[in-house]
């Protein structure tokens, strides 16, 4: 099967844009057939499970873009050569949300997890992400804090 080419991901990006407000499996397999057949339209063809298997993957490698920035960043140093964030993941990111890219255990966000896999983040958006991490940590002391007063 030949590779997906870079207008083609563009296109993808572009077009699973539109679906972050779409609700309903129907409504979302019905717009994976329009996917596939523009997709298929400007080079190799592919079926909608394996341009699924396409997003995915292309998901997986911002994640792990953002993973590495974050080991770097967490251990004070710079990232490595060739390891930064392009528009490409940028966009990704926009589409999948923040969110996505944390570790949700026990209710709990684990932003030590969040920016795993990737190469560059704009400082502004690591400030936002360490921001939220901090104002969730602060919510849950001051919760732990008031169930501490209710049972003294």
């Amino acid at each position: 099967m030949d590779r997906v080419t870079k207008p083609q991901k563009k296109m993808l990006i572009t077009l699973l844009r539109e679906t972050k407000y779409m609700e309903g499996k129907k409504e979302k397999e019905w717009y994976w057939e329009k996917i596939q057949a523009a997709l298929n339209t400007i080079g190799p063809k592919k079926t909608i499970i394996q341009w699924k298997k396409c997003w995915r993957d292309m998901r997986l490698t911002t994640r792990k873009k953002l993973a590495e920035l974050k080991r770097c960043q967490l251990a004070g140093g710079s990232p490595p050569p060739g390891i930064e964030l392009n528009q490409e993941d940028n966009d990704i990111i926009d589409i999948v949300g923040t969110e996505y890219f944390y570790e949700e255990m026990n209710g709990e966000l684990k932003p030590e997890n969040f920016m795993s896999g990737f190469d560059y983040v704009p400082e502004h958006f690591c400030d936002a992400i360490l921001s939220a991490a901090a104002v969730s940590n602060g919510q849950q002391q001051l919760m732990q804090h008031q169930k501490d007063q209710q049972h003294a």
